[in-house]
């Protein structure tokens, strides 16, 4: 089954840009207004881009078990703060040995790459983030590894 809204925001349009309908009949969802000023996707491209974004969606499931996982951002600056601070690094630790924990349970497919801007760019701000903290190369490869 085609997920409409995901081909056509896949294929760099807009919620504003359409509205599906569904009759609950034999059609399905259709396309039942268009407001961009491009024109209408033909039912073959929405076909490929929902075929593209279901292959995306299928390739980046191990981020979402990921996430489900990992300890909270807000741990891992406490047991930072806490190791920076000198105090006991045993947060630290078991923050490691938990992100390792999923990482390794959770892996990602064979030769996959963060390609993504908004990735890359949210990567980037953390790592900025963590240096003004004052941590380490090792503290922080640990972190976004």
């Amino acid at each position: 089954m085609i997920n409409y809204r995901q081909a056509l925001l896949h294929l760099g349009f807009e919620d504003q840009d359409f509205i599906l309908q569904n009759d609950n009949d034999e059609r399905g969802t259709f396309i039942g207004a268009w407001f961009s000023e491009l024109p209408q996707p033909t039912e073959a491209e929405i076909e490929a881009a929902h075929s593209e974004w279901e292959t995306e969606w299928n390739a980046t499931q191990y981020q979402r078990d990921r996430k489900e996982l990992y300890p909270t951002f807000e741990d891992v600056i406490v047991s930072l703060a806490e190791k920076t601070e000198g105090y006991s690094d045993d947060m630290w630790k078991q923050i490691k040995a938990k992100r390792k924990e999923v990482r390794e349970g959770n892996p990602k497919p064979a030769g996959r790459q963060a390609a993504d801007t908004e990735f890359q760019t949210r990567r980037q701000s953390a790592i900025d983030k963590l240096v003004a903290l004052g941590l380490t190369a090792e503290e922080i490869e640990a972190i976004i590894l």
